[in-house]
């Protein structure tokens, strides 16, 4: 299972880089760190890389999108995906035999929607981008729930009455 998004974000190319930040691109992009001096590649690379190299060991891999931040931020709902969601998808439905993807961001989407405004606030008492222990059940929820729809190795292990979030 991998899951990526969040903290990836930033410029490689800048004597701040902070160490996570990926190239921009899709492909076989290459930047270089203004920091370190190293090569730094798409995150659609490094997931690809990954998912290939554990698929070789005969691993299954989900390639899962990063879960949203507050959609309710500021009053109205957005369900403006960030780059991560397309990237991830790209990586999980392309890379081949044995890698299968998660849609985890359309799915909590459809659940902070369907909560609305002030209920899915209160799941970020102090950001937009981390829940409360309840949001984090409700993501976790959704999570199950788009894996018993779904069609990976995983829809199996989901057993028994799960919560229906959305």
């Amino acid at each position: 299972m991998i899951e990526f998004g969040h903290n990836d974000g930033g410029s490689p190319n800048s004597a701040t880089d902070n160490g996570r930040s990926d190239c921009p691109g899709t492909g076989a992009e290459v930047c270089t760190s203004g920091k370190t001096g190293e090569k730094v590649y798409t995150f659609n690379k490094y997931i690809s890389d990954a998912a290939k190299a554990y698929v070789a060991k005969g691993a299954k891999v989900i390639v899962s999108s990063q879960t949203p931040n507050n959609q309710w931020e500021g009053g109205v709902y957005s369900d403006a995906a960030p780059r991560f969601v397309g990237y991830a998808k790209t990586v999980g439905e392309g890379t081949g035999s044995g890698v299968y993807y998660v849609d985890h961001f359309a799915a909590t989407s459809k659940a902070f929607k369907k909560l609305g405004n002030a209920a899915t606030n209160k799941l970020y008492p102090k950001d937009h981008t981390h829940t409360s222990p309840d949001g984090a059940k409700l993501v976790a929820n959704a999570f199950a729930q788009v894996v018993k729809e779904g069609n990976t190795p995983l829809k199996g292990f989901v057993r028994g009455d799960i919560k229906l979030v959305y």
